[in-house]
């Protein structure tokens, strides 16, 4: 019988706590996997859902036991084990500590597979910085992982392929940022496959890629696929007038998206009108970015009628796209009925 609860700390930012211990040594054979799924299956009523508190005050932690860096009352878990102490611990001490051995730190009894299965679900939330790190995970580990973070890498297209190959597996991402990788073309093309089975994504990040007019129109499919992203950052990939044209037909498939950044594409007068229909049908969006597009004139003024309908806007960045101050006059105009709140940047 479960007598008490072993208390971590699981950090503020999903993407800061896990790097230190996934990267620092060999995780692979704690990560969760389909085995760990079959026993929680099979003994639903010895593994039950975490009592989710905070402390009242910081504690230090007992593994550490660092006073400079003590356990703050932000974020924790229950983790339960056959102890009869209740402690607190850095979420990252406490798996340092269970690589060694599946006993109690402060016991040494040791931990019973209930409780170590639900050690393993506190990782299912966790990021990684490292394409090696990730191809290092087995096939049945990949679909645990939340958060990819894989940015400033210099991918070529062959690791554009074998992270493709990886993202396959990763069914229930909800995190990936890509952001400066040099991708061009053919990376994104590498990617589409995978990105086609994100449904549960809610941050992409593929900024400063150099994707182009043919990348975009491959992502298209992939992005029409993914109902419960949230924020798109497509900033600086060369999209020009018919990536935008493909970029609109899957943003009119994207109805929870609150914020989209497209700045430095040079969509042009005819990518501006394309993407006016798409949002005029996001009624959710909450941030628009659109410097340095050279819109012109149409352009503007389509997007002038999209606002519209987005009283949710709450920051609409135009900046660089030599608007008249009649045009200035017109958006504010507009903003200031629909959305009053609206921070406007010209």
């Amino acid at each position: 019988m479960l007598k008490k609860t072993l208390l971590i700390l699981v950090a503020g930012m999903a993407l800061a706590y896990a790097p230190l211990a996934l990267e620092s040594g060999n995780w692979a054979s704690r990560l969760p996997s389909q085995d760990d799924e079959q026993y929680e299956n099979d003994n639903e009523d010895q593994v039950p859902e975490a009592d989710i508190q905070a402390p009242e005050e910081d504690k230090v932690c007992r593994i550490c036991q660092d006073d400079e860096d003590p356990v703050t009352p932000e974020n924790v878990s229950h983790v339960p084990i056959q102890c009869d102490q209740e402690d607190w611990f850095h979420d990252t001490c406490l798996r340092a500590w269970l690589q060694t051995g599946e006993t109690c730190p402060l016991c040494r009894a040791e931990v019973g597979d209930a409780a170590l299965v639900q050690v393993r679900r506190q990782m299912r939330v966790f990021s990684i910085t490292r394409l090696s790190t990730l191809l290092e995970l087995s096939a049945d580990q990949l679909p645990f992982v939340e958060h990819l973070h894989l940015a400033n890498n210099n991918l070529g297209q062959a690791e554009a392929q074998a992270l493709a190959h990886a993202l396959s597996n990763m069914r229930n991402l909800q995190y990936l940022h890509l952001a400066n990788n040099n991708l061009g073309t053919e990376g994104a093309q590498a990617l589409t496959h995978a990105l086609s089975n994100m449904r549960n994504l809610q941050y992409l990040h593929l900024g400063n890629n150099n994707l182009g007019q043919a990348g975009a129109q491959a992502l298209t499919h992939a992005l029409s696929t993914m109902p419960n992203l949230e924020k798109l950052y497509l900033t600086n990939n060369n999209l020009g007038q018919a990536g935008a044209q493909a970029l609109a037909h899957a943003l009119s498939t994207m109805p929870n998206l609150k914020q989209l950044y497209l700045g430095n594409n040079n969509l042009g007068q005819a990518g501006a009108q394309a993407l006016a229909h798409a949002l005029s049908t996001m009624h959710n969006l909450e941030e628009l970015h659109l410097g340095n597009n050279n819109l012109g004139e149409a352009g503007v003024r389509a997007l002038a009628d999209a606002l519209r309908t987005m009283s949710n806007l709450q920051k609409l960045d135009l900046e660089d796209n030599n608007l008249s101050e009649s045009q200035k006059d017109d958006f504010f105009r507009i903003i200031g009925a629909v959305a009053p709140n609206c921070d406007v940047l010209f």
